[in-house]
């Protein structure tokens, strides 16, 4: 199965690997307050990582133990994602008769009907979302091909650090978002930048609903491509009313950015600061960056998503 995608464990360690660089992230929660105890950053090397595919496995194995040997955390455990275009996903119905074993004997059976995209060696996971439907349940599944999931893993691993749970990075970044505001829109777009790419997020009551990775070499080939994404997404999903574009992550472009989307766009735009509901521990130094994922991923073993 793909690694505990929806399995909540009690790691406080998100590990973030992206192309440009890691980021390692240790929150501890205290009397009902999240607190941030370290915050770390190693950039990588071009060519390291590029779309999505670690090429230098050793080099980025390099990298983590030197970021596990830094943050003097005995046993260090993780949680990490994969890049959302590695993850195939898809709603399913099934009869809610189905034991457990069952449901699981069901979706492994017809896995390939189910996302017949994907071939090769597949692991996957599931959850039962919420229905009000008596006679069938609804299964969100995701499948990832096994090598590539097994390439960060191995990485991870070969750093000595455990690996507890591998999430989704746009499901991180939502749940990123999520946690630090209490916004009663129920149609929202978050945009979260990072230094390549942007990742475009319809949520409906706090479920991702659509996603759409944009790179940003070139910021007017962004900007057409962040219209014709919201125009994509406003046609296709025309059933839902956006009312609010959440903006996180780290750019020098933002002020730019949020004008582009003021005079395009007929909805509310907010920058949002992700660590809004936590506190920074004093000897944390938190230099601005793009700690979405990061974060998402340690809130893992304290939020309910």
């Amino acid at each position: 199965m793909l690694r505990s995608l929806f399995l909540r464990k009690s790691t406080l360690v998100g590990l973030d690997i992206q192309t440009d660089a890691i980021r390692l992230l240790h929150l501890r929660h205290i009397k009902k307050q999240v607190v941030i105890e370290q915050a770390m950053r190693m950039a990588l090397p071009a060519g390291a990582i590029t779309l999505g595919r670690i090429q230098q496995t050793e080099l980025v194995s390099d990298c983590l133990r030197e970021l596990a040997t830094r943050s003097k955390i005995k046993k260090l455990s993780a949680s990490i994602a994969l890049p959302a275009e590695c993850v195939t996903s898809k709603r399913i119905q099934l009869i809610k008769e189905l034991g457990e074993a069952e449901r699981e004997a069901e979706i492994l059976d017809n896995l390939t009907h189910y996302l017949p995209s994907l071939s090769g060696e597949l692991c996957y996971d599931y959850v039962k979302l919420d229905t009000h439907n008596e006679m069938q349940d609804n299964i969100f599944l995701a499948a990832a091909q096994v090598e590539q999931l097994n390439t960060y893993v191995n990485v991870v691993e070969n750093a000595g650090i455990s690996v507890h749970i591998v999430d989704v990075d746009i499901y991180a970044v939502a749940r990123a978002v999520c946690f630090s505001i209490a916004d009663p829109v129920k149609t929202k777009v978050i945009l979260d930048l990072d230094p390549i790419v942007a990742r475009f997020i319809l949520l409906n009551h706090n479920e991702i609903i659509f996603y759409q990775s944009i790179f940003r070499h070139n910021l007017k080939a962004f900007y057409e491509k962040l219209k014709n994404t919201m125009q994509l997404c406003s046609s296709t999903y025309n059933q839902f009313i956006i009312g609010k574009i959440f903006l996180s992550g780290s750019s020098q472009d933002i002020p730019e950015i949020i004008s582009f989307i003021e005079k395009t766009f007929p909805m509310e735009i907010q920058y949002i600061n992700i660590f809004k509901n936590t506190l920074i521990s004093p000897e944390v130094a938190l230099k601005e960056d793009t700690w979405s994922i990061a974060y998402g991923l340690a809130l893992r073993s304290i939020t309910l998503c």
